[in-house]
């Protein structure tokens, strides 16, 4: 059985290290029924009408790479820059129709979305199935929001910076916040394996109906 938590009330000091709401005992969902790999062929003839970097992301989600932008272009001073750098963008269009799709999912439903060092001017998901998605040294310029989502293995956003935070209607597997700078934090009717903030800074939390599995 499950560990079950209902939170009526602001969480306190999220900013501090170590604060984690989680399993006593978690499974790893990597360990579940193997799942079929598509050709990469078959995933490069996919590719959209996308700007030059979503087609270079494309490309390296197809080759199970890491979509890193600091490695392409080196490393900026500040993740306040990356907004004014347009080889770095990554639409919202782009991620949602990746994400959600059903013409895109078998792809990155299996293979990691790893971005470090791009500009997401928002990022909105809802009603798909995300595989392993992380924002790492990113700057997201508006708000994430993620709603009726399963997470099959993990959400992890690190050392980015984001607006405000809706998590609703989750179920699944981790999703952890390391270092980050963010605004509002709310949640509703998780079913997770794991939620973590852990450093960083946070404005307001507020957490409601969790169920740990």
């Amino acid at each position: 059985m499950g560990l079950s938590v209902g939170l009526g009330l602001a969480v306190p000091n999220l900013s501090q290290p170590g604060i984690f709401l989680a399993a006593t005992q978690i499974q790893s969902q990597d360990e579940e029924s193997e799942v079929h790999i598509a050709p990469q062929d078959d995933c490069l003839a996919k590719m959209g009408d996308w700007s030059e970097p979503e087609k270079w992301a494309w490309r390296q989600i197809c080759a199970r790479e890491r979509i890193d932008f600091d490695q392409r272009y080196g490393k900026p001073k500040n993740v306040d820059d990356l907004a004014n750098d347009q080889r770095r963008i990554l639409s919202a269009q782009f991620l949602r129709q990746i994400l959600e799709d059903p013409r895109f999912q078998p792809y990155t439903q299996t293979a990691a979305v790893d971005i470090a060092g791009a500009y997401l001017p928002t990022l909105q998901v809802g009603n798909a199935s995300i595989g392993a998605l992380s924002l790492v040294d990113c700057k997201i310029g508006g708000d994430l929001y993620i709603k009726s989502v399963t997470v099959l293995r993990s959400i992890i956003i690190s050392g980015s910076k984001i607006g405000d935070v809706s998590l609703q209607r989750i179920q699944g597997g981790n999703i952890n916040f390391n270092a980050p700078i963010m605004g509002d934090v709310q949640t509703q009717q998780l079913r997770i394996t794991r939620l973590s903030f852990v450093g960083g800074a946070v404005q307001n939390a507020c957490c409601a109906n969790f169920a740990f599995q």
